[in-house]
């Protein structure tokens, strides 16, 4: 009897390792015989194969995009893998998104040249969530991300989400984002979405996080104007620390660049990232872009009104983050990027130089160093800053003291941790 059991268990166990063992080496074997092109100057005109893709992780209307982005964009997925010395590029059918590693600090720089000067708009590409980020190897990255995406995405009925019309977004309208809840469990980064905020948020001084590349070194201490009661709201945001978490992943931006532009526009309330106003309210900002075949993580929703809002807070947040790329065209990489990003982000009118005489600190070292949006009270150069317009093509008489922090502030107090 005893003999017969150790057959039976020897016998199950073969049968479970035998199928694993064969999907590893079909694997192995397709990974090898990939090939690795030089950069083209030009495509061809030989069309990509005609591959039914499986529900996607970043949905977008094809619709939606140019004519030439679409014709060109199916010209290049038919010569890849491209390598350069820059990055790598490769197209997941099963994601219906391109792959990028980045191979170099220039990496997105260089393919946004690249892009454009094959007749594809980057902007167009990144703005719809197809383009994905890695410095991991290709074939690692591509092979871990469609089968983490397979074992926890994929499903028969992918589940809807209602849009909410309430001020205060509901936590079932906030916690469940095909896009962010595979990239967190991919990718392991930090709280899963509606988890409070760890104790171990605030940074401290020197600290090793990304954000130290966006300050001069050394800083000039901050100006005297930032009480403890504008620390204290800064800390207000950490609240929702999983929320811009899950929006700086999904934008490649820094979580504490996604607080800092729900800092300026509400205090980190519950309005949104774009205009402070209410989840769900129409956001004049975003104008008509928005249409009933275009839906996705940061993708403005049709309103009954027909105007344009947002599902949830985190929705909002994603298309915050993006925004502020859109100002520069790239992900802020320092210092003065970043500034630019942000005097960009509610347009360039509250610059001082120029404007307001009783404003001495002329002319900017760059653009938006002005600019009282990302620089009031980020240092004693910045103590005293001025509205210029008090509304909409509505211009201060005379131009005004700006009272809060800029983005730039706010941002050094969370890096510094001076709550």
């Amino acid at each position: 009897m005893k003999k017969i059991i150790i057959i039976l268990s020897f016998i199950l166990l073969v049968l479970i390792l035998l199928p694993l063992l064969i999907n590893y080496f079909v694997k192995k074997d397709s990974l090898s015989s990939k090939k690795i092109f030089p950069t083209p100057t030009s495509f061809s005109n030989q069309s990509f194969s005609n591959i039914t893709p499986l529900p996607k992780l970043f949905p977008v209307d094809i619709k939606t995009l140019l004519p030439q982005t679409i014709t060109k964009t199916q010209q290049l997925k038919s010569r890849l893998p491209i390598d350069t010395e820059n990055f790598t590029i490769d197209y997941s059918y099963l994601l219906e998104t391109f792959i990028i590693v980045k191979k170099t600090p220039q990496a997105e720089e260089k393919l946004r040249d690249f892009f454009n000067n094959n007749q594809i708009s980057y902007e167009e590409l990144l703005k719809n969530n197809l383009l994905v980020f890695t410095e991991k190897p290709l074939s690692e990255f591509k092979n871990q991300l469609e089968d983490a995406y397979q074992n926890n995405f994929l499903s028969p009925t992918p589940p809807s989400i209602e849009p909410s019309l309430s001020p205060f977004p509901s936590s079932s309208s906030e916690s469940f984002n095909p896009l962010i809840e595979f990239l967190n469990i991919f990718l392991n980064f930090g709280n899963s979405i509606g988890n409070a905020p760890s104790s171990n948020a605030n940074l401290s001084p020197g600290s090793s996080s990304p954000i130290s590349i966006f300050f001069p070194g050394p800083l000039l201490p901050i100006s005297n104007n930032v009480t403890t009661a504008e620390k204290n709201a800064v800390l207000n945001c950490l609240n929702k620390k999983s929320i811009y978490e899950s929006a700086g992943l999904a934008t490649g931006l820094p979580w504490q660049i996604i607080a800092t532009i729900h800092s300026l526009e509400i205090g980190c309330g519950s309005g949104s990232l774009v205009s402070g106003r209410a989840i769900g309210a129409n956001e004049p900002d975003i104008g008509k872009n928005c249409s009933t075949g275009r839906t996705g993580p940061g993708i403005p929703i049709v309103l009954p009104d027909g105007g344009c809002g947002f599902v949830s807070l985190l929705d909002s947040a994603i298309y915050a983050g993006n925004h502020l790329k859109g100002k520069i065209g790239k992900t802020p990489e320092n210092f003065e990027e970043l500034v630019k990003a942000f005097g960009r982000y509610n347009g360039t009118g509250n610059a001082n130089c120029g404007r307001v005489p009783a404003y001495t600190n002329c002319p900017p070292l760059f653009e938006s160093e002005d600019h009282i949006y990302p620089m009031n009270w980020f240092d004693q150069r910045h103590d005293l800053m001025y509205v210029v317009y008090c509304a909409d093509r509505v211009k201060c008489n005379p131009p005004r003291p700006y009272l809060r922090s800029g983005g730039m502030t706010v941002l050094r107090i969370l890096f510094e941790g001076k709550l």
